[in-house]
């Protein structure tokens, strides 16, 4: 259900204001997160080497976005 509901979200957003893209961060360890956005038409824009930790691992930050021209070629109808 997230991979639907977040490509909703995506819609709803670009649907409903004139923004011209959308990002999202998250850490290398969440890939479940990672791919999500991905389906949803996501990129990864930037990689933070070592920005955070977790439970005393370090991993990196990720920064994904979608452009609204990217978005209107995916999933626009």
């Amino acid at each position: 259900y997230g991979t639907e509901a977040y490509k909703r979200w995506i819609s709803y957003l670009f649907q409903a204001t004139d923004i011209h893209r959308l990002g999202m961060s998250t850490w290398s360890g969440n890939s479940r997160m990672i791919k999500v956005a991905e389906k949803a038409g996501m990129k990864e824009e930037a990689r933070i080497r070592q920005a955070r930790m977790v439970d005393g691992t370090h991993y990196d930050a990720i920064k994904m976005g979608i452009l609204r021209i990217e978005w209107e070629s995916l999933f626009r109808s």
